[in-house]
């Protein structure tokens, strides 16, 4: 099969979980057998053959969406009206479509390419899928980015996704990471010509790691960028209630300095480590209990697949992804971040029963694996051409 995937970050700039995603399907898919064109964003236009699949670079008409984040909401605001009906680029990658001449097009997140793209390729009968792997499509703030929860009825963004809902329309199958992601947009009315609807996670290397145990201390972490919609303050304010001495609160990952000054003002019990920036590998080797506490719906939590695979009991709260993975894995327990006390008592049900002591079961694990991800993917794609 020939697969054109469309990704608006690639490697070697890896700024988030999608470019990450992405890379690894296509390099699995191309070790299949399968012919792999990946299209993305570039500083000019470039071809470059890598690991058996072909990457094309292309110099778009408007500034690359990554360079906007740190613009003025007015220079920024200029910029997403472009990009809602940005012709000019997606004719320049509609006809990179056409000298590959794929069986499909998969497209992933499509900042700067615009959504006019979905129309242009589907002007070359080439069935195309969708994978929804952040908000783009139904909040023009993105949702993570400024940690709103927005449910895409707000009038900016009523003005903004009223066309991008129309070009889902040429989308031929949908795929989401997480059944939140998925339903949040089929609930908004994208997608509606959809033949093919499913749920694939993203794809994790699930090889069960062992960590380092301590049978003095019960040691409970987070680990991630320190902004207020990750919900730090709720697992802080949840844990100080807990007053087993032997309890420790470990923070790793930082924040801007305002924030973190705040923070280590309010949180001064001594059982609670501010550690900075850690690898996620050295930091898992050293908690028990990793507590995911967002406040916003994480399309997936991939920080949760790599904690279980270090045998890291997880406690989540009822966000987006979140529950997909618990679920799936059948291994950490979910708290309702509405209710102030149910983290509380998530917490000192851990403790009581030793859950943090419980290892995985790695057949669970092999749901994320890159090889069953791409199968699935394959299936998918055969299901959609087949359609």
């Amino acid at each position: 099969m020939k697969i054109a995937i469309i990704n608006s970050v690639y490697w070697p700039n890896i700024n988030g979980g999608s470019q990450i995603s992405t890379r690894i399907l296509a390099e699995c898919l191309s070790k299949k057998g399968h012919i792999v064109y990946v299209i993305t964003q570039g500083d000019k236009d470039e071809i470059i053959v890598k690991d058996s699949y072909t990457i094309y670079y292309v110099k778009l008409y408007k500034t690359s969406f990554i360079e906007t984040l740190e613009w003025s909401k007015a220079r920024k605001f200029v910029w997403m009206m472009n990009d809602l009906y940005d012709v000019k680029s997606a004719n320049k990658i509609s006809s990179i479509i056409n000298e590959i001449a794929p069986n499909i097009v998969h497209t992933n997140c499509i900042q700067g390419f615009s959504c006019v793209l979905w129309r242009q390729i589907k002007k070359l009968n080439i069935p195309i899928i969708h994978t929804l792997r952040d908000y783009y499509l139904v909040c023009a703030r993105s949702l993570q980015r400024y940690g709103c929860s927005c449910n895409g009825k707000c009038l900016l963004c009523r003005m903004f996704n009223l066309s991008k809902k129309q070009y889902s329309n040429y989308v031929d199958g949908v795929v989401g990471v997480s059944s939140f992601i998925l339903n949040i947009h089929l609930q908004n009315g994208y997608f509606k010509n959809a033949i093919c609807k499913s749920i694939i996670p993203n794809p994790f290397l699930t090889v069960e790691k062992k960590k380092n145990v301590s049978y003095k201390n019960i040691r409970f972490g987070f680990i991630g960028r320190i902004v207020k919609a990750k919900g730090l303050e709720l697992a802080l304010d949840s844990f100080l209630r807990v007053k087993d001495s032997c309890a420790h609160f470990y923070v790793a990952g930082n924040g801007s300095k305002t924030y973190m000054t705040y923070l280590k003002s309010r949180y001064k019990d001594p059982r609670i480590t501010f550690m900075g920036y850690q690898k996620s590998n050295v930091f898992f080797q050293n908690i028990d209990i990793l507590i995911i506490p967002s406040l916003w719906p994480e399309p997936f939590g991939r920080v949760a697949i790599e904690a279980a695979a270090h045998n890291i009991y997880l406690l989540v709260a009822n966000s987006g992804g979140l529950i997909d993975i618990v679920k799936d894995l059948k291994y950490g327990c979910i708290f309702n971040k509405k209710d102030k006390d149910d983290l509380y008592e998530k917490m000192k049900w851990i403790i009581k029963n030793k859950k943090y002591d419980e290892r995985i079961n790695v057949s669970n694990l092999n749901r994320y694996s890159p090889d069953n991800i791409a199968e699935l993917y394959i299936h998918f794609y055969n299901e959609v051409i087949g359609g």
